[in-house]
């Protein structure tokens, strides 16, 4: 089912049924903020996915449920513009090249993306890069400040026209990302 988000303020993030942390229920999946879905209008190599027969706007997110997407974790809490999250530090030296060689591959992912206007996941190719990004910062491995350049640069190479969607998506991923530091210990 489909619904509108009547409170603009409020963002939701997606979820899986199968998530033990914050499914709003068993095989329930969330798409909100960040998410996607194929609808009418969505693109691919085969064509366009067209509506059939009479369509309407979705209604508005009954209150009980976005109750309940708040309850369960479903809100996303924005930092402010001014100060983006910090990412703790822990006090090993950096090892930049051994993070290059996880995270790169990652980003020329993200860039590659250019190649194809939709369909080429790149939302969940910019999280993943992002989110390592976050754990290689987290544990010592990289520069958050360099590692956000990185990744906003992939990402406008693929995407130009969602800068600001764009920056949200690193933003929290690289948040999240932070909280489960990534040891390279035993990496090649």
């Amino acid at each position: 089912m489909w619904y509108q988000n009547p409170h603009p303020a409020i963002r939701f993030r997606c979820s899986t049924g199968s998530s033990t942390k914050t499914a709003l229920a068993w095989q329930v999946d969330v798409r909100a903020d960040g998410g996607y879905i194929v609808a009418p209008t969505t693109r691919t190599t085969h064509g366009t996915y067209l509506r059939e027969g009479p369509s309407h706007l979705p209604a508005p997110l009954p209150e009980w449920l976005g109750e309940e997407l708040v309850r369960t974790g479903h809100t996303i809490q924005r930092p402010a513009a001014a100060s983006r999250p910090e990412i703790p530090r822990s006090r090993r030296p950096r090892t930049p090249v051994r993070a290059h060689r996880v995270l790169d591959p990652l980003l020329q992912e993200v860039a590659e993306c250019a190649a194809l206007p939709e369909g080429a996941a790149f939302t969940e190719k910019l999280n993943k890069a992002a989110y390592t990004a976050g754990g290689l910062a987290a544990a010592g491995h990289l520069d958050e400040h360099t590692a956000r350049d990185l990744l906003r640069e992939a990402a406008e190479t693929a995407r130009p026209w969602q800068s600001a969607r764009n920056g949200r998506i690193i933003d929290d991923a690289l948040a999240a990302g932070s909280a489960r530091p990534l040891h390279l210990e035993g990496r090649s």
